[in-house]
């Protein structure tokens, strides 16, 4: 009797919290994108995203009901109906809490076990559960929504003041859970904040070494060259710049203003110092 209900359990289980986490039957999951990217830096942040919030939904569904449950008679006079909007809220957040807490159990055991986390993760995120979670979690935004406006627009109500501070906490709970996810997004993932480096210009000394040559129609292959930065075309006798690179389709002064703000060729976008291209017809 005891070993068919264990039976039983484990399969109830596995058909809720496990899907198949055959990489082909995947589809768009972000939270499968986090594991691709970094494995190490996804897990602790979905770790970190599920545990706590599994723990503040139950939590606060707790605290929500209890208040509900002695109050709610009185919470009935308010001019909005916040009881029903609290009940139903909280409702939703117990419904996910659980989901979430198997999430995190599940990654913190395949990874004492040294398992597939990406495999681990692909498989919940395609079980029964987590769809349906994912479903409630759309309909809790848009629940969550309403109860501001509600809030908002409601009046002081005397029988029970206590409803409009607490539907208040449960809001900014709310938020402070989203900042705290964004948070730890931010610090989980360094390299997404990273600033990229601004380009590095040449010094005056670096470019004043730099050749120059006289330009004469048989400088170039092609006729009519123009100035690579300023479009203008060449005039005989124009000092144009040479670049290690051996690129020289550059007035002298359009060049210099160029290499003082980037220290690359406009046209090969090699260093100035390590160029190897063969364009012009000086040498």
């Amino acid at each position: 009797m005891l070993a068919s209900l264990r039976t039983r359990t484990a399969q109830c289980y596995d058909a809720l919290f496990k899907g198949d986490s055959d990489r082909t039957t995947t589809q768009n999951e972000p939270l499968m994108d986090l594991i691709e990217r970094d494995s190490n830096e996804g897990t602790a942040f979905l770790k970190t995203v599920m545990f706590f919030g599994g723990l503040g939904g139950i939590l606060l569904g707790l605290c929500c009901t209890i208040f509900l449950g002695l109050h709610w008679e009185r919470a009935a006079y308010c001019n909005r109906p916040l009881r029903w909007w609290l009940m139903v809220h909280c409702a939703m957040q117990l419904l996910q809490a659980p989901v979430r807490l198997v999430f995190f159990a599940q990654m913190q055991a395949t990874e004492n076990d040294r398992g597939d986390i990406k495999a681990c993760v692909r498989g919940f995120t395609k079980s029964i559960a987590w769809q349906m979670s994912r479903k409630v979690s759309t309909l809790s935004s848009g629940w969550f929504v309403l109860g501001i406006v509600w809030v908002l627009n409601s009046a002081y109500c005397k029988e029970c003041p206590g409803l409009y501070w607490l539907c208040t906490t449960v809001i900014l709970a709310t938020v402070g859970r989203i900042i705290i996810t964004v948070t730890s997004y931010y610090y989980t993932f360094p390299s997404r904040r990273s600033p990229e480096k601004k380009p590095q210009g040449a010094t005056e000394e670096t470019i004043n070494k730099l050749d120059t040559v006289r330009y004469t129609p048989e400088l170039f292959d092609d006729p009519g060259t123009t100035c690579a930065i300023c479009l203008s075309e060449f005039n005989e006798g124009d000092v144009l710049r040479k670049l290690p690179c051996n690129h020289c389709q550059f007035h002298s002064d359009c060049i210099d203003k160029w290499l003082l703000r980037i220290k690359k060729c406009p046209l090969c976008m090699g260093d100035v110092d390590e160029c190897s291209s063969s364009r012009c017809k000086h040498d």
